[in-house]
């Protein structure tokens, strides 16, 4: 688990999976010219409840009026839903929790008995994968990747792999998004530097953006 931020000093928090997810948004907020909100991993779904926990005993934990989880579905909506409530939750004192996805946990949300009242905080959750319900980042980005990004050569590649092994690969879109990054000519390239070379757009009607804008704003 990588930490949390030495100083929470903005009123919003966006907790990502990984690296990956880091990266990426790190240089959407760059693009936009956004600044007010902290973004960092917890390194992995296993990690979040405990990152939620050590979150609340941050000596900034109170400034906060916003936080954000983004998790990948891998597979299950539903479980990756349960996971973040739970996570939520199981925070002492509880954090409010979303009553659904995308939108932000109602300000009037009453405190379980002998907890503290209720505080001006605020979370939400977004899950990310294609637009069947299933998958991770990587399967989301793919739905919003640009001709810069997209070609022959990566579904060539997972196709050769496919092949040789004999079965379809269970992270599909994770090879097929690595593999264009692999022939765009910038070895080693991350997902940050991929959406600054212009090989992701995000939709208008994307909660993740928006939801990031509203945490800025939260005073």
């Amino acid at each position: 688990m990588a930490g949390l931020p030495a100083d929470l000093q903005h009123p919003g928090l966006v907790l990502v999976e990984g690296a990956t997810d880091e990266y990426l948004l790190r240089a959407w907020l760059r693009k936009e010219n956004l600044s007010g909100v902290h973004v960092w991993r917890y390194d992995g779904k296993t990690n979040l409840s405990q990152t939620l926990k050590l979150l609340t005993k941050h000596p900034g934990f109170s400034r906060l009026r916003r936080i954000l989880i983004v998790r990948d579905i891998n597979g299950d909506a539903d479980a990756a839903w349960q996971s973040v409530c739970g996570g939520l939750a199981g925070t002492v004192p509880p954090m409010p929790v979303p009553q659904n996805r995308d939108a932000w946990s109602d300000p009037a949300q009453v405190a379980a008995p002998g907890a503290a009242p209720p505080s001006p905080l605020r979370t939400a959750a977004v899950l990310l994968g294609n637009d069947a319900e299933t998958g991770e980042l990587e399967d989301w980005l793919l739905e919003r990747a640009t001709p810069v990004l997209l070609g022959e050569c990566s579904e060539l590649a997972v196709a050769c792999a496919e092949e040789k092994s004999g079965q379809r690969l269970a992270k599909r879109g994770k090879a097929l998004l690595h593999a264009a990054l692999a022939v765009s000519g910038v070895p080693g390239m991350d997902l940050g530097q991929a959406y600054d070379a212009g090989m992701f757009a995000f939709r208008p009607a994307d909660a993740l953006p928006r939801l990031i804008e509203e945490a800025i704003e939260a005073v």
